[in-house]
């Protein structure tokens, strides 16, 4: 065998072992997406943390607080209209 055959051998060698990691990437990724299970959990702790960072924010504290005064403040006034 000549060297460039040889040369040439092993070329198509590490073409045909690139394509092959290709396609087995490829495969792992379609099979990911179709995976609606995992994509929905993971989703929904991607979702919970991003609630969880919002809440411990001042301003949605004070939000909160402020909602909570108004519905105790309408809650007070429905009973003191009842009670006339």
């Amino acid at each position: 065998m000549a060297p460039s055959e040889k040369s040439t051998i092993e070329q198509a060698e590490a073409e045909v072992a690139a394509t092959r990691e290709e396609l087995a990437d490829t495969v792992d990724e379609l099979a990911a997406r179709l995976d609606v299970p995992a994509r929905a959990k993971a989703r929904t702790r991607e979702l919970r943390a991003r609630a969880a960072d919002a809440a411990s924010q001042p301003r949605v504290r004070i939000a909160a607080g402020a909602v909570a005064v108004a519905a105790a403040a309408a809650v007070g006034v429905l009973l003191w209209r009842r009670s006339r």
